[in-house]
């Protein structure tokens, strides 16, 4: 399993999710998407059709944060939630805030931790679940450091 360093966030480097992939995944694997359920989502299209890799090769799972668009001023810029997505060739693609209709090109995404296709699969086998407590206790590690670049990120 990973080993996460987060005894320092020394810098937060963000991203911006690419719409027409997000796009792409969201009409591919429509049915398999939920609200709500980032973690979930990412596991089913996973799951549901192997020939991603092949249509994506070195594609990542990623837990990090999403932005959470709420007014203009700072407190609404800078707060973020927990939330998995994918990554691939550094761009971002979320095809459940597409779901939702809450996806924009300006929404800023920060990965705390990334997973290769197999280290993701070893992590589901090993944990059982597609948000284990572990990588839930990095992420709120993560979030004290990330709190002094004045980013407030819950879940």
């Amino acid at each position: 399993m990973k080993k996460i360093d987060y005894s320092r966030v020394e810098s937060v480097d963000f991203c911006y999710p690419n719409m027409e992939l997000s796009e792409t995944f969201y009409n591919k694997f429509n049915g398999l998407i939920k609200s709500r359920e980032c973690y979930d989502n990412v596991a089913r299209i996973f799951n549901s059709n192997r020939s991603i890799l092949i249509d994506y090769p070195g594609i990542c799972i990623v837990y990090g944060g999403v932005q959470i668009i709420t007014c203009d001023d700072d407190l609404g810029s800078n707060l973020f939630v927990k939330h998995c997505f994918f990554k691939f060739k550094d761009k971002i693609i979320d095809p459940t805030l597409y779901k939702n209709k809450s996806l924009r090109a300006e929404t800023k995404y920060f990965s705390v931790t990334e997973y290769s296709f197999d280290e993701y699969l070893d992590m589901l086998f090993e944990y059982g679940e597609t948000s284990p407590v572990s990588i839930v206790k990095q992420l709120n590690k993560a979030s004290l450091d990330l709190f002094s670049h004045k980013i407030a990120y819950a879940g």
